[in-house]
């Protein structure tokens, strides 16, 4: 091999190329030498000599062993095996150890052979990427740092989050604990204010909460169906209270081509919708907010879907409108003092909707109004998927009935128990404790429950680890409703909860409702409730209905304290929800007898909040059991007509109501 390898030399000097190409080779910053493959060096450059600290004579004809650690021989070893038995070049970060110093190299081997037969040296081009690697520790160790850091400061907020919502779930729910036991008209604006305060409270959690998500990259985009019709008016029922205090119109516009089923992360869309429609009211005095969502196009099995969010409020000047959109700031340095927010809202709007692609909008004219627009690319549904309202909940509201189901509280906190059990005794329910979830083990191999409500955080066993061991007691306690009950707002929280094996969450501080719906939603004898109550909505009697909706049972006090004594705004009011009251009496008779469930569904929608308002629950029941009556093949001309007699009877009574304020 050696003799080979002259007679290869012996090329270049013939050639006269040897001496130009080593001066070229030796000005190089690269590291050049060439081994045989039984690393003895047949070739070194001054770059790679200064590395080994030797002169050239010295290491020239030398094994390279002799100059590197046994780990870097072994390494080398193994990279020139690799070479020789493919016969093609192959580069690999090498560290070598030189002495007591470390360097590491980037290496190129090269397989060098004579007219392409045996392989009689390696040549390796390498470079130093010691300083380099430095910088990557550097960076890595400052990278872990801040992950560490954001972990701490995610935990820490997950923490404070859990105190806070615990004592507030109490003082929230006690409000309105207090609203329904009849207090005092002096009373009423106390706890109305108090609840205000709470519930604004919570919003600046959940702002705070969500920015610190949004920035230490932690959001997680969910993909499920969802229907945007309903999402769109849920929202908006939710803040029709605030635009009654302020007699603004809430306009909702939707594209009838748009489909109905839409799959994507339904709350974070209402919580974008949510911020944009809130901001309208808030900073709009007088006139209207309109929702407006059109199809823009259909991109195959997408759909691309204009939103915009109109008002005719005070508008923004146009220097402040890039502002807006900054984390903790407002349009004008007083709108905090005035209307409140924590500046937070826009921000986080801005983020959700470029987190999905996406680019908020904004046009205003100053005392004209705004219009904040949007567009998001949303892949079409499967109905088949889709669990509707009136699927999940056929029970009587009005009555609020739990049939004496079995309950399981699981517990720590005992403030909390005595709230939840108020409302669940209330509610006609039977109620046993559990103070962690270890004892919540026991309780449910004891005694048979029909839902359990079970706390996140608890001692000795938390309710994560508790679930997941009721599940693993057989097939029986498989199919058990777990709920758990969670003060904590983080999206990693809901996903822990669904591998745990529960069946759904309720975020504290809770409405009274929410926790009412979620537990008739789970109960296993919900088919039998559902049942009962069909029963019994169609044997509503004239005397019932007296009953259920007269002058002392309809809540004219929420009128009174949304008007601040404005008598204009009362006697508008009483016109316009005689105006409903009427248009019901002759459109849910329309609706029923054409089979129209569009008409019945936009109907209930455009009555829903004055009935919530004035709680008259018993007709919002009957409206529902109009659209079960449209769903069912059996339905009969009979039944048809009671409804419509039902309804006729029920508007008559709200009318001559209103009609006697009026004249009052």
């Amino acid at each position: 091999m050696r003799e080979n390898l002259l007679k290869f030399n012996s090329l270049f000097v013939a050639n006269g190329l040897t001496e130009r190409l080593l001066s070229i080779v030796n000005m190089q910053t690269e590291l050049v030498f060439r081994i045989l493959p039984d690393l003895t060096l047949s070739f070194v450059n001054i770059p790679f000599c200064r590395l080994l600290n030797e002169s050239g004579e010295n290491l020239v004809n030398q094994s390279l062993t002799n100059f590197i650690s046994p780990e870097t021989t072994q390494n080398l070893r193994a990279l020139v095996d690799k070479v020789l038995q493919t016969q093609q070049a192959h580069s690999e970060e090498v560290n070598w150890q030189i002495g007591e110093q470390r360097h590491w190299l980037y290496c190129n081997l090269v397989p060098v052979s004579v007219a392409y037969q045996e392989v009689i040296e390696l040549q390796i081009n390498a470079y130093d990427i010691t300083n380099f690697k430095k910088s990557e520790r550097i960076l890595k160790k400052a990278k872990r740092r801040a992950e560490q850091n954001a972990d701490a400061k995610m935990q820490f907020l997950s923490t404070m989050s859990h105190e806070i919502r615990t004592p507030m779930n109490s003082v929230i729910a006690l409000t309105h604990l207090l609203l329904q036991e009849n207090p005092r008209p002096d009373q009423i604006q106390a706890l109305n204010t108090l609840k205000f305060s709470a519930e604004n409270l919570l919003t600046l959690i959940n702002d705070i909460l969500d920015f610190n998500k949004i920035e230490a990259g932690k959001l997680v985009f969910e993909e499920a169906d969802f229907v945007l019709t309903e999402l769109i008016e849920a929202i908006v029922e939710g803040l029709q209270y605030k635009a009654h205090e302020k007699s603004i119109e809430i306009r909702i516009n939707i594209d009838p081509k748009i489909n109905p089923v839409l799959v994507g992360d339904s709350v974070r869309i209402s919580q974008i919708l949510t911020n944009l429609i809130d901001n309208a009211i808030k900073f709009t005095p007088q006139g209207y907010v309109s929702i407006d969502v059109a199809l823009n196009q259909e991109e195959g099995e997408f759909e691309i879907i204009d939103f915009a969010v109109n008002d005719t409020g005070i508008g923004i000047e146009s220097d402040k409108l890039n502002e807006i959109f900054n984390s903790f700031t407002q349009a004008e340095s007083d709108t905090t003092r005035k209307f409140g927010g924590t500046g937070l809202g826009l921000s986080i709007t801005k983020n959700l909707l470029e987190l999905q692609n996406s680019t908020i909008q904004v046009v205003s004219k100053v005392g004209i109004g705004s219009k904040f627009y949007f567009k998001l690319r949303l892949r079409k549904g499967n109905p088949s998927r889709i669990t509707t309202a009136e699927q999940l909940i056929l029970v009587d509201y009005t009555q609020y009935n739990l049939h004496q189901a079995n309950i399981l509280l699981v517990e720590d906190n005992e403030l909390n128990r005595l709230v939840a059990a108020q409302f669940l005794h209330k509610w006609n329910a039977a109620l046993d404790f559990a103070l962690n979830g270890l004892e919540a083990i026991e309780m449910v191999q004891k005694n048979e429950y029909d839902v359990v409500l079970m706390d996140l955080q608890m001692p000795i066993m938390d309710g994560y680890k508790s679930a997941t061991l009721i599940r693993q007691l057989g097939k029986k306690y498989q199919d058990l409703p777990i709920i758990a009950l969670t003060a904590s707002a983080m999206a990693e929280v809901k996903h822990k909860v669904r591998q745990a094996g529960m069946n759904d969450y309720l975020t504290k501080p809770f409405n009274p409702q929410d926790l009412y719906t979620k537990i008739t939603r789970n109960l296993k004898t919900n088919m039998t409730l559902n049942t009962n109550t069909l029963e019994m909505n169609f044997q509503k009697t004239h005397d019932t209905l007296l009953l259920m909706i007269s002058p002392e049972n309809i809540n004219y006090k929420k009128v009174i304290e949304i008007s601040n004594g404005n008598k204009a705004f009362i006697k508008r009011y009483n016109e316009l929800a005689i105006k409903m009251f009427e248009d019901l009496s002759t459109e849910y008779a329309l609706a029923l007898r054409t089979k129209d469930a569009e008409k019945l569904r936009k109907l209930a929608h455009n009555i829903r909040a004055t009935i919530q308002l004035l709680e008259v629950k018993a007709i919002e029941s009957e409206i529902e059991h109009g659209k079960l009556l449209l769903q069912n093949t059996a339905t009969t001309p009979q039944q048809i007509n009671e409804s419509i007699v039902w309804i006729k009877e029920a508007a008559k009574i709200m009318i001559n109501f209103l009609q006697s304020k009026l004249q009052g």
